[in-house]
């Protein structure tokens, strides 16, 4: 039996990005604009039991009450639009900002990161 290969699903390129900080509660999200003019909010669920990337409402990501992570909020549910984005990786890594907001992602959330990065639950794939 041939090894089957897996096609990389095509995004479109990010155009713009900004990293948006909410000033009380310190949660961040990626505001982002790829070329074919769509915007998007993309967040980093750090203590959820699946850590990754997620396209969220911003409004809600960034005001979800109570302290804790966002993941943890009743409004998560609700703020989540998209469960996994992983599709979106390639995009975020070539757009200066989205990969700077990767990066301090990962320094300051490396356990939450890592699980994400490597996928270590999948039998073939990610970073091991």
């Amino acid at each position: 039996m041939g090894e089957e290969s897996v096609p990389i699903p095509e995004v479109p390129t990010i155009v713009d990005a900004t990293i948006v900080v909410h000033p009380e509660t310190g949660r961040d999200c990626l505001l982002a604009t790829a070329e074919d003019g769509e915007r998007l909010a993309f967040a980093f669920e750090v203590e959820s039991d699946n850590p990754g990337l997620v396209i969220v409402d911003p409004a809600l990501w960034l005001n979800a009450p109570g302290t804790g992570a966002p993941e943890q909020s009743p409004i998560r549910f609700k703020a989540v639009e998209e469960a996994q984005a992983d599709d979106w990786l390639q995009a975020l890594v070539t757009n200066p900002v989205s990969a700077e907001w990767l990066s301090q992602i990962e320094h300051e959330h490396p356990r939450a990161y890592h699980k994400w990065f490597a996928q270590e639950e999948y039998e073939e794939g990610g970073e091991q």
